[in-house]
């Protein structure tokens, strides 16, 4: 007779230690456990079944009770393992005969399961979240892809039953099923939720599988395994949805099955950080955008500008930055990839024409001629927008553009971008930098006769409500404090829900609101310090005042007449597009991004040409050479 299988457990005891003694065991031993000295225990197994007199004395339930107590306490001391598995913490629960326990089988299955319970509709977790409504031809999808996995698991090793192995597999089909037309109608952007329908519907799930086939009540660090089964599922299959995945570590980003090491940090904001990543095989870099600030209004706003980026993206367009994909990290927060435009942003550009131009470097008309061409690009990504996507960007600036290696500038920055061209104030007041700014919008949420009347009528109200408590005449000097301050709290409350529906039904006409910000940029693009107001706007009220006046004065900024911002940018033609782009009255400001492309302005030979965007890559590196080498080209 061989000697017993076994193992002395201990704090340092692995669970690749434990993996190996369990292969040892043979169908139909029982596992026990031994207190030593030192306070390990030694776990074995035997064919043996206990004695009476053992049975009776409690020894043989005392010597089970140890062997879940070191189990156990492998569980603990890997818990925290990457590659930890979830049928070691299984076996403590299946009187340890075996790993190959049938509860994980019965796991493994679960996408074929599933197939069955969405076609019945029976399970209520499921239907609120809209996964009973799976067509027919998913549910196949499903169903193969459960028995594919479940044939692989009855030949597979222990390494084959990790919870990394098992929510990849899940989350295939999941990620397949949730991305049929069927499915996008009814949850068209569950990539972006948090989820946590779908989580506690799959740990539920799990958990009936595994008090199905085990004994009693589940343990504690089983029920942790589970949950984080569930959770890992989920979130591989929103990462699959949305093309990307990012190491715990965020070493490493893979967007459609190609991977990206991390370099350097690019910018940081208030919105979190921008960090360079390159191509393991060096075919190319990513901008990838992380969320520093993790609260609700951070999230919500990642989540509508992945959204938003993605549609205007999705019929690909020269002067719209691609979308590349996005990613969750392990805790569901956004990472966002774009191409890198390498050269730098609107802002820089506008600068750099502007240095060079002060420096002498360059002419007035090479100036001209590259600024021009910055903005023929952003016109015509403007027109995509608008045209072919539908949308409204809501906060375009000069920053927000970036320029590639080519010198070819883009539109980015879609976090307040809407799908529609009917925005309402709502939309437009996420937006606080005034110089770009519409000044009918900005009157309309600030000045406009409507939104002043809603304080009285407010206060009114707030009168008429306080009075039914406190009746008109004579009052104590404490009913007459309790009666104003009644009568403040309703009008105050009043006035906020009044605002807020104010804004929400007042819309406005997107194209001339982006229209303007676009004139605005061309402005600022050939001037380097144009304004509409002789204020730089930024959050002080007389400076919003003072663009609000331009929309009440209503005439052209370019020109002679009283009212204008300067006389000339030096260039009649010039002159005159700005003023089609950013006259205050709206009925008289271009609308037709298109048309504007055959103005005058833009029909100078050189404005889009090649000398001209390697000029503009020139400034923006400050490279001399080139400078002067595509100076003389443009001069000439």
């Amino acid at each position: 007779m061989g000697l017993k299988p076994s193992l002395t457990v201990n704090s340092s005891t692995t669970a690749a230690q434990l993996d190996q003694f369990a292969q040892g065991l043979d169908d139909g031993m029982h596992l026990k456990g031994k207190q030593n000295d030192d306070g390990s225990i030694t776990l074995y197994a035997s064919h043996n079944k206990s004695g009476f007199l053992s049975k009776m004395s409690g020894r043989a339930q005392d010597r089970i009770d140890l062997a879940k107590r070191a189990i156990t306490q492998v569980g603990e001391n890997d818990v925290r393992s990457a590659d930890k598995s979830l049928i070691r913490n299984l076996t403590q629960h299946r009187q340890f005969t075996k790993p190959n326990s049938t509860a994980l089988k019965e796991i493994a299955s679960f996408a074929n399961a599933m197939s069955g319970d969405l076609a019945n509709q029976r399970a209520q977790e499921n239907s609120k979240i809209g996964l009973s409504e799976l067509p027919f031809d998913a549910r196949v999808a499903v169903r193969d892809a459960g028995d594919a996995m479940i044939a692989s698991l009855n030949h597979a090793g222990l390494e084959n039953y990790s919870t990394q192995g098992i929510a990849d597999t899940l989350s295939d089909s999941l990620a397949a099923a949730l991305s049929t037309p069927e499915m996008r109608a009814l949850h068209p952007d569950f990539e972006l939720s948090d989820g946590k329908d779908l989580v506690a519907a799959l740990n539920t799930k799990f958990r009936d599988m595994a008090n199905a086939t085990g004994e009693g009540k589940l343990p504690r660090i089983i029920k942790d395994e589970l949950r984080e089964l569930a959770q890992q599922t989920v979130q591989q299959t929103m990462n699959k949805m949305l093309g990307g995945e990012i190491s715990e570590d965020m070493a490493v980003l893979t967007i459609d099955g190609k991977a990206y090491d991390r370099g350097p940090k690019l910018a940081q904001g208030g919105f979190g950080e921008v960090v360079r990543y390159d191509a393991q095989d060096g075919s190319g870099s990513l901008a990838v955008k992380f969320e520093l600030e993790i609260n609700d209004s951070s999230h919500d706003s990642l989540a509508q500008e992945i959204k938003a980026h993605r549609h205007a993206a999705a019929e690909p367009n020269d002067n719209i930055l691609g979308f590349s994909g996005a990613a969750r990290t392990r805790e569901g927060n956004f990472v966002i990839a774009t191409p890198l435009a390498g050269a730098g942003d609107g802002a820089q550009a506008r600068d750099a024409i502007a240095g060079a131009l002060a420096d002498g470097k360059i002419s007035q008309k090479t100036a001209q001629t590259v600024a021009l061409t910055v903005m023929v690009d952003v016109i015509k990504g403007m027109q995509h927008l608008h045209d072919t996507a539908g949308m409204t960007h809501i906060d375009f600036k000069e920053p927000n553009l970036f320029i590639s290696e080519d010198g070819t500038s883009k539109i980015a920055d879609f976090g307040t971008t809407v799908m529609t061209e009917t925005p309402t104030l709502t939309d437009s007041n996420h937006v606080d930098k005034y110089i770009w700014k519409d000044p009918k919008v900005l009157y309309s949420s600030n000045s406009s006769q409507e939104l002043l009347a809603l304080k009285p009528q407010s206060e009114q109200a707030g009168r008429a409500f306080a009075e039914n408590f406190f009746m008109p005449g004579e009052r104590s000097v404490e009913d007459e404090a309790a009666f104003k301050r009644m009568k403040s709290a309703i009008a105050e409350s009043l006035l906020d829900v009044s605002k807020a529906d104010y804004f929400e039904q007042t819309q406005f006409d997107g194209r001339s609101y982006d229209m303007f910000a676009l004139g605005v940029t061309t402005a600022n693009m050939l001037s380097g310090d144009f304004k509409l107001s002789e204020t730089n706007f930024n959050f002080d009220t007389p400076a919003e005042k003072q663009q609000i006046s331009l929309h009440e004065n209503s005439v052209a900024p370019i020109g002679a007449h009283d009212g204008a911002v300067r006389t000339t940018l030096g260039d009649r033609y010039v002159d005159d597009l700005v003023n089609l782009m950013t006259h205050p009255d709206p009925d008289k400001r271009a609308t037709d991004f298109g048309a504007l492309l055959d103005h005058d302005a833009f029909q100078r030979i050189d404005i889009g040409s090649h000398s001209a965007r390697q000029m503009l890559v020139a400034l923006m590196a400050g490279d001399d050479a080139a400078i002067r080498r595509w100076g003389a080209e443009l001069d000439t």
